[in-house]
């Protein structure tokens, strides 16, 4: 019977992650969560907004959600960026880890030169024994990336890929010895960009009113 109260209160705990604003746990950062692109966005029409395009793959032992925390040079306010990976058509290497397809993102922006200051992503904890229960704790990742908004633009920044390097040339045995040692100690995740994806300026005039005509490359890695 415990078993199953821990897991339904499991799917509880990522469903209030899934659907704030800012996680609890990141609410010290200070920052202000971006609001998606709505359908109807045509950039160009804005005198004083602009927006960041861009795409997430991940090669984890997890498909966790990634926030980044984002803060504008001039006015030094800071911005969480939450990029959920595609969980359709994720493939399944080993016991725990997972390579997705790209998933494509576009967030509305105040124009301005922003850094990227930090990755985050979280882990459930399930408690062991007597009064254990469930908790998430974030891991944060070094992230030194920098770009520019304009208005009435869509400042692309490619495509993020981040990868666990434990799983780098493993087969299946190797993932799953890199899920057993994910428990013992968190690894550095390799956070890399590509420069360009066709697939998401498709993704953009598909899913709003904005024309890749728009679309800027401000990445400045």
């Amino acid at each position: 019977m415990n078993r199953y109260k821990s897991a339904a209160v499991g799917f509880f705990v990522l469903g209030i992650i899934g659907c704030a604003g800012i996680p609890a746990e990141l609410k010290y950062t200070g920052a202000t969560p971006l609001q998606e692109c709505p359908e109807d966005l045509d950039i160009s029409l804005s005198n004083d907004e602009g927006a960041i395009l861009t795409s997430i793959v991940v090669h984890t032992i997890n498909r966790n959600t990634w926030d980044f925390l984002l803060k504008e040079e001039a006015t030094r306010s800071k911005y969480l960026m939450s990029l959920e990976p595609r969980s359709f058509g994720i493939h399944k290497e080993g016991l725990f880890s997972y390579k997705s397809k790209s998933r494509s993102h576009c967030y509305l922006v105040q124009p301005g030169r922003y850094q990227f200051v930090k990755a985050y992503t979280y882990t459930v904890n399930n408690g062991v024994g007597r009064g254990g229960g469930i908790s998430v704790s974030y891991s944060k990742h070094g992230l030194t990336k920098g770009f520019q908004v304009q208005a009435g633009k869509v400042s692309y920044i490619g495509q993020l890929f981040i990868e666990d390097p434990r799983l780098k040339g493993k087969g299946y045995f190797g993932h799953m010895l890199a899920s057993f040692l994910a428990l013992l100690a968190r690894e550095e995740m390799e956070i890399n960009s590509i420069d360009e994806s066709d697939d998401d300026m498709s993704w953009l005039e598909e899913n709003t009113k904005t024309s890749k005509t728009s679309v800027v490359n401000a990445v400045e890695f």
